[in-house]
Order: structure tokens, then sequence, then C-alpha cells
């Protein structure tokens, strides 16, 4: 079952709950798979974007509560969509969790910089913990945006 939210169609569950969106941006096609079955088994609606350049067109034209973007992307990388992301807000307003193999400081300094909410290592992150991951970033997004007037807050999840 749809409604309008903003101009946006969106899905209500069964029992009349707002299902939240997920948009996953991975080139891994396995990686992708694994993690978009298990969060529409626990009753996320989740599109699924194999590039930076076709996850940013996704972003915008169906816009999701919550991006997991990966790093190492074939076009583009995630921290080029971070930024080019950034540049669609007020407008876009999900939170970005990155989620990827690379584990080094830098990186992950240079993703929260650019307005990742959290970043997450694909080996430490099963299907299970990104589902809640996405939970309480939503949660503290619909927490926030009131006092931010629409605009997300960044804040590293896994001090949660």
């Amino acid at each position: 079952m749809g409604t309008m939210e903003s101009g946006v169609d969106i899905e209500v569950a069964r029992d009349g709950a707002r299902v939240t969106r997920v948009l996953i941006i991975e080139d891994d096609a396995a990686i992708a798979e694994m993690y978009k079955l298990a969060l529409e088994l626990a009753g996320f609606a989740v599109t699924v974007a194999s590039s930076g350049e076709d996850g940013l067109r996704a972003a915008v034209a169906t816009p999701a509560d919550t991006i997991v973007l990966d790093i190492g992307l074939p076009d583009i990388d995630g921290v080029e969509v971070l930024r080019r992301l950034s540049g669609e807000r007020p407008a876009l307003t999900a939170p970005v969790l990155v989620l990827s193999n690379v584990d080094e400081p830098e990186l992950v300094a240079r993703a929260l910089a650019g307005g990742a909410a959290s970043y997450q290592v694909k080996s430490h992150t099963s299907p299970h913990v990104l589902g809640e991951l996405i939970t309480t970033l939503v949660a503290h997004q619909a927490a926030v945006r009131p006092l931010q007037g629409g605009l997300g807050e960044s804040f590293d999840m896994a001090a949660v």
C-alpha cells in the first residue's frame, strides 16, 4: 500500500507503520544482494545502485531515509558521492552510512568530514547489525530534524 509524503510515494506496512527506505550504493553485486535481501526480510524497502552516478540519480529520483554507500565504486569514489550529495541538501536529508572494506583512519576522517553520519567496515558489519544501525540512524534523524529545520546532523554511530 502506498501514500504520498512530500510528493514521494512511500510504502506503508500492513500495520500502518511507515516503511524505512534504504538506498544501497554498492558495486559488488553479491554484497549488495546479501544486504538487500536481509534488509527486506527485516521490513525495509531497498533500492540498489551499482555505481556512484547511478546512486546519485537514485538519491534524487527516489529519496531514501538512509543511504548506505561503498567507498570503492567503479566510476567515482564514495567521498566524491558524499560531496555531491551534500550539494543536494537541504532537499536531500537522508543520512549516509558508509560501508566499506577500507579501514584507514584518514579515509574514515575524510568520509565523516564529507558528511557521512557513520563509517562501518563490511567485515565487522553483518546484515543484522546494518539493519540496527539504519534503524538507529533514522530515529536519530527524525529526532534532530525538527531542531535543525530539516537538515541532518553528522554523528559517529560507532560511539552508540
